[in-house]
């Protein structure tokens, strides 16, 4: 009832060599042609559930997909419909004894009437089926395109589910064809892809980044693979928004706060190598995303106050769309990514912290970041941002007292800090940088006044 893969897109430059590689495999080839339903209003697509009729061959498949809380697994109800010509009717009355696909499809929808085909996707599919270790892993490639009414968008991508055996085993047979042919992870779906065309839309909305919520119960349990869960599934359709370039504001914000918190957290367990070994990669990623976003949001803070139009943030926020981009496609990030995929996993193996060792490290470390961001001298070499203060905040639960006010005031002028370092890096005119400057310096020295007065509250 549910399937588990990984869907990773090819490189234009790698198509070949994907191509030639899937052939030396001696794959079987199937034509699929599949109808997506959906309302008017595109209600399924709201709560990320698809309906399909599809041509396999011969044979027509309906099948019901649902999202799950795992990035990995996907609710997955197939229905086999006959050998026809044509597309049979489409019937909702197979799900009336299954709660999930009850729940998936809601009280809102009661007959097939409401439902009508949105997009459709022609592709031709290559699959084999890989032992892998002890595991059976299908590699397919499919090859087509999405849309409708002359609205379509290429498909080229490589999927890898486990038909039997360990995820384990699936994410480092994976992680081998990324390391060979340098594709990249997308969990966006093809259902996702063609109700974006259906609305002409270029882009999902970003996901909310909610706290884990803890409890007294869960004290004396491990913690590490559930948070990487927790904060990996929204990271990981911003960055995929990211990667091609269709992404929003809100999903370099969310991407920024989800990969802050997964980096707290990875500081907690310095026995785990393999988390230790992408800190260097993660905090490259989340300092580009960072600038990105402060940057932007200089751009829009600044605009209320100017009449002229000041263009020199512009290209640098291009470069930085552009280096963000390759970053996120590249090898050492998509191994990365997949290893936190594999690590979510493996609850047993991350059993060295449970929720209330975390809690107490955690208050150490807030601590010590309280008694470094109080001294304000040299504030740019700092590294806590506000996405940290709010993480110890949560999970710590603290009020907003004397001592998180200025704490929390510290590090707004050390953002304004950083701001004045980027613009001064920054090639423009020099009435344009001039004025970046002069605006940040003005913020500048109003934090820095009220945080002095904060720091001389708490002080004895």
């Amino acid at each position: 009832m549910s399937e588990i893969e990984l869907k990773l897109q090819i490189p234009k430059q790698k198509k070949l060599q994907i191509l030639k590689a899937i052939q030396a495999l001696e794959p079987k080839k199937i034509p699929l042609h599949a109808q997506y339903f959906d309302t008017s209003t595109f209600e399924l697509a709201q709560k990320h559930t698809a309906i399909r009729l599809r041509k396999e061959g011969k044979e027509w498949i309906q099948t019901l997909k649902g999202a799950s809380n795992d990035a990995l697994q996907r609710y997955e109800l197939e229905i086999n419909r006959g050998e026809t010509e044509q597309a049979p009717e489409l019937q909702l009355k197979f799900y009336k004894k299954d709660k999930e696909a009850e729940s998936l499809l809601g009280h809102f929808i009661k007959t097939p009437d409401q439902l009508v085909i949105q997009f459709e996707t022609i592709v031709e599919r290559q699959f084999k089926i890989i032992t892998y270790n002890t595991s059976e892993i299908e590699v397919c490639l499919d090859l087509g395109r999405v849309g409708r009414n002359e609205h379509y968008e290429e498909i080229c991508e490589i999927e890898f589910e486990l038909k039997s055996g360990h995820v384990a085993d699936l994410i480092m047979f994976t992680q081998q064809w990324v390391e060979q042919y340098g594709i990249w992870l997308d969990v966006r779906s093809k259902a996702e892809r063609g109700n974006l065309i259906s609305r002409s839309e270029k882009v999902s909305p970003a996901p909310e980044v909610n706290h884990f919520h803890l409890t007294k119960k869960m004290l004396k349990k491990p913690l590490l693979a559930k948070i990487i869960t927790h904060y990996t599934r929204p990271l990981l359709p911003c960055v995929a928004a990211i990667a091609d370039q269709v992404a929003e504001i809100s999903h370099y914000q969310c991407a920024e706060v989800s990969l802050s918190h997964l980096i707290q957290m990875i500081d907690l367990f310095e026995s785990n190598n393999t988390l230790k070994s992408h800190m260097t990669q993660l905090k490259h990623i989340k300092q580009l995303l960072s600038d990105y976003v402060l940057l932007s949001e200089l751009q829009e803070n600044i605009q209320p106050y100017t009449l002229d139009s000041f263009k020199g943030l512009a290209p640098s926020l291009s470069r930085l769309r552009a280096e963000l981009a390759q970053s996120i496609m590249s090898k050492e990030t998509t191994l990365l990514l997949l290893d936190l995929l594999n690590l979510s996993q493996n609850e047993i193996e991350l059993s060295d912290i449970t929720v209330a060792q975390f809690l107490q490290q955690l208050e150490q470390k807030y601590t010590a970041a309280e008694l470094e961001v109080s001294n304000i001298q040299n504030l740019t070499q700092k590294d806590i941002s506000l996405h940290d203060f709010e993480f110890y905040t949560h999970y710590l639960a603290i009020k907003k007292d004397t001592a998180s006010k200025a704490t929390k005031a510290c590090i707004t002028l050390q953002q304004t800090q950083h701001l004045q370092s980027l613009i001064t890096s920054m090639k423009m005119l020099k009435t344009e940088q001039s004025f970046f400057l002069g605006w940040l310096t003005k913020q500048a020295i109003f934090q820095e006044q009220y945080c002095q007065k904060r720091i001389r509250k708490i002080q004895p």
